[in-house]
């Protein structure tokens, strides 16, 4: 007999609200604490590798971005330690050869992971899992092995095809009809955690808001395609719960929000430029925050908002904030993360003498940062597929221009990418200034030294090689004024 999981569904939300509180509490930010998995491998040879990658949400060491561990060859029968810096649930990958298996993990626990690969005729191993989150981790290795990586490939996919929006809107939906089902089918015969089955499926629910809002947006404010929408096409919305404290730490919830207040937003920002809506976005978001959000999500909502603005560079407005003695949030761990992650952001001090590179450009010929002596030096960290580097590249073009006749030297460095994928890009968009490319072991140390944690990540420079401002604004935020500054003041 078919099962009516739809109404399982609905029947679970409605639900949530009665249900223990551990569930709320199993998913608070803790900020001093990581997450651990050991895995212990068995293999008759040495030709398996296996290595770890995630992205966190609020990351307890601020970096946003992607991070790989070590690779290592799994030895016959040994094991393997990952620490993962998370605040609140995290889904990290574990690869293993060429397999991407999500895993599961909350601040402050430890996942143990069997692997077996004792058939040597099947290059998918035997995995069994220990600890308190063994059942769901369970759930993910068979969700896996039923999809895959094809769900969230053809996410990716749709978005990237840029549909009509109804069109695009009946495939997402068959996507988390997909995702929402199997876990309930899984449930039946398994039985997770409640909380669990309440957290993802809420993740799962906002996932799919967020990706037909940010589509409606999208293509609104920056393709600058006139949609004929109507009331249908925010149907979804109707059904989206905007104040939900249960799902606060859910990174899909709050970017989901992010981009409802943009479109809420959207006839305040649409005749403003990107400049301008960048210098008042934090106080526009405030304030709907303060109306349509409480408690600790409203918190949490903020926090994000002043971490993307740090991240960018637009630090003007962000030391008095962090100064206020009103109570901009109720919750004081979230001003010291902010706190914390302001100093770390600004750790490499205006006046510094600035950590040199020696990068290969297109043609082969290597560049270190002593090649741009006496002059200004505007560094862009960049990698290719990074839509908001790409939004920079017409004003980066104008900057140029701009400066061609003054002492000023545009560099970008491309990280996160193959050599070829580099040149590829190259080729077909062009680029400004000097194109420079950063190997792995470059990266790695470009990314410590220059303290980045997101894309783009710019870095202005002085004729003397020091420092006046890391993580610096962007060219769309007005970064051409201290740039005319610097050439003022070194005559």
């Amino acid at each position: 007999m078919k099962r009516n999981y739809k109404g399982l569904v609905f029947v679970l939300l409605l639900l949530s609200h009665f249900l223990i509180n551990s569930f709320a509490q199993s998913l608070s930010f803790e900020f001093n604490n990581t997450a651990t998995v050991i895995v212990h491998g068995f293999s008759e040879d040495t030709s398996h590798i296996l290595m770890t990658r995630y992205k966190g949400f609020l990351p307890t060491d601020f970096n946003e971005q992607w991070k790989n561990s070590d690779v290592y060859k799994i030895i016959r029968d040994s094991s393997y330690l990952f620490s993962f810096d998370i605040s609140c649930p995290t889904e990290p990958y574990l690869i293993i050869d060429s397999l991407w298996i999500p895993i599961f993990l909350i601040p402050a626990d430890t996942l143990w992971i069997s692997l077996n690969f004792s058939n040597s005729q099947n290059p998918i191993p035997n995995i069994k899992f220990g600890g308190k989150l063994s059942k769901i981790n369970n759930y993910y290795w068979k969700k896996y092995l039923k999809f895959g990586e094809n769900l969230d490939n053809k996410r990716g996919e749709l978005i990237r095809a840029n549909l009509e929006i109804p069109k695009f809107q009946t495939a997402i939906d068959s996507i988390y009809i997909t995702e929402t089902n199997f876990l309930l089918a899984y449930n039946s015969e398994n039985l997770l955690p409640d909380w669990f089955i309440l957290y993802k499926i809420s993740d799962l629910k906002y996932r799919t808001a967020f990706e037909k809002i940010y589509q409606i947006n999208y293509r609104q404010l920056y393709l600058k395609i006139i949609d004929n929408l109507s009331e249908k096409d925010f149907d979804f919305l109707k059904n989206t719960t905007i104040q939900n404290e249960e799902a606060k730490s859910s990174i899909y919830y709050n970017i989901f929000l992010y981009e409802y207040f943009n479109r809420l937003l959207i006839n305040e920002f649409k005749d403003l430029d990107l400049a301008t809506r960048r210098s008042t976005h934090m106080r526009r978001h405030f304030r709907l925050a303060d109306s349509l959000l409480s408690n600790e999500v409203k918190d949490v909502y903020k926090t994000t908002i002043v971490h993307r603005l740090i991240s960018i560079g637009l630090l003007d407005e962000i030391d008095s904030l962090l100064n206020r003695v009103d109570n901009v949030f109720s919750n004081q761990k979230y001003l010291d993360y902010l706190k914390g992650m302001y100093v770390h952001k600004t750790s490499l001090i205006k006046g510094a003498n600035a950590p040199n590179f020696y990068l290969p450009d297109i043609d082969k010929n290597y560049k270190s940062l002593l090649d741009f002596n006496s002059k200004i030096i505007l560094i862009k960290f960049w990698y290719p597929g990074c839509k908001a580097c790409q939004i920079e590249h017409p004003y980066e073009d104008s900057l140029v221009y701009n400066f061609k006749d003054e002492d000023f030297q545009f560099v970008n460095i491309c990280v996160l990418s193959s050599e070829e994928n580099w040149e590829k890009y190259l080729d077909k968009f062009g680029s400004t200034g000097i194109s420079l490319f950063a190997n792995a072991n470059w990266q790695k140390k470009l990314t410590e030294s220059y303290k980045i944690s997101s894309y783009p990540h710019y870095t202005l420079i002085d004729k003397n090689g020091k420092i006046f401002e890391n993580t610096c604004k962007r060219p769309s935020s007005g970064i051409e004024n201290d740039i005319k500054q610097l050439l003022n003041s070194h005559p």
